[in-house]
């Protein structure tokens, strides 16, 4: 709520929604109208009620409130229900998405794909995290070593896939994927239900909820050289570029990433260091020593 709400309201302010067709365009095939959850409140006290049109910035009940609320209490609502299920119909090679209507359970459609079988944890949540598509709401969900986002909101013919988050579910022997059983996001941060590996002894102990983050760090750095071999004489010279992501595969810009080379006699790189610019590149240039040999180049990316 973006305002305060006392008992026995009629009206809800509601600024990021109000005018969303999503609350106002959702009708269920028995005429019913879209309906809120309130709460809870400081006092532990929560409530639906049933929109039937809007104001400025806000939203008009069928009734009125029977509890008070304070600003940036929660307001949750739904429409359809989404169920993951490991057969496309009755075909177990792949799996599938079904969506139902979340008032009278009438099944609408599905969308056929693997990414859809053998999915554990899942969980709505609005992300912010990708620039060009600004604040969506999402069905986010685990598949192997990444959290998928799916824009449910242009849900059609297809789903467009809103992006996808790299997460650390890999076990210490680098191979095995440390499968998450539950999914939970609150303000920027995402919990992970998932089986704990001791990090001494390398030994599986309990369940626990690991941390991530939908803020922005650097997950990822690649370098290119051109060209990748160039001659001992001092002179020559290669570009090398080095790339920087964040854990949603999106550039980073404004780092400052640090190059290192390990030529001898003689070669270096020049500017050092170098930020990344709106591409998340951050380019020097290698020129070459004297001496015929493999040159290993090294970059580093500040966090800040």
């Amino acid at each position: 709520m973006s305002t305060a709400v006392v008992s026995g309201a009629s009206t809800i302010n509601l600024s990021d929604y109000w005018d969303d067709s999503v609350l106002m365009g959702f009708t269920t095939t028995s005429g019913d109208k879209l309906t809120l959850h309130l709460g809870p409140n400081s006092n532990a006290e929560e409530e639906d009620v049933t929109i039937s049109g809007v104001v400025a910035s806000g939203v008009v009940l069928s009734g009125v409130t029977q509890y008070s609320y304070d600003q940036y209490d929660k307001v949750n609502f739904f429409t359809h229900l989404w169920v993951f299920n490991n057969y496309n119909g009755t075909d177990s090679s792949t799996g599938a998405l079904y969506k139902f209507d979340a008032y009278t359970g009438d099944y609408m459609t599905k969308y056929a794909s693997g990414a859809y079988k053998d999915i554990y944890a899942s969980n709505f949540y609005n992300v912010d995290s990708f620039a060009d598509y600004g604040d969506v709401d999402t069905l986010a969900y685990i598949k192997g070593t990444n959290t998928l986002f799916i824009n449910v909101g242009d849900a059609g013919d297809a789903l467009p896939y809103y992006g996808s988050m790299v997460m650390d579910n890999i076990a210490q022997n680098t191979v095995d994927v440390i499968r998450v059983y539950s999914l939970t996001m609150d303000d920027q941060n995402v919990y992970r239900l998932q089986f704990r590996q001791d990090g001494a002894s390398g030994d599986w102990s309990t369940y626990n909820y690991e941390l991530s983050t939908l803020d922005s760090f650097i997950a990822s750095i690649s370098l290119v050289a051109h060209p990748a071999t160039i001659a001992a004489n001092a002179i020559s010279t290669s570009a090398v570029v080095a790339i920087v992501k964040d854990q949603f595969l999106q550039p980073v810009s404004s780092r400052s990433v640090t190059f290192s080379e390990n030529a001898d006699p003689g070669g270096g790189l020049a500017p050092n260091p170098v930020n990344t610019n709106l591409d998340g590149e951050a380019a020097t240039v290698f020129t070459s020593g004297t001496a015929a040999q493999e040159v290993t180049i090294t970059a580093v990316a500040s966090q800040v």
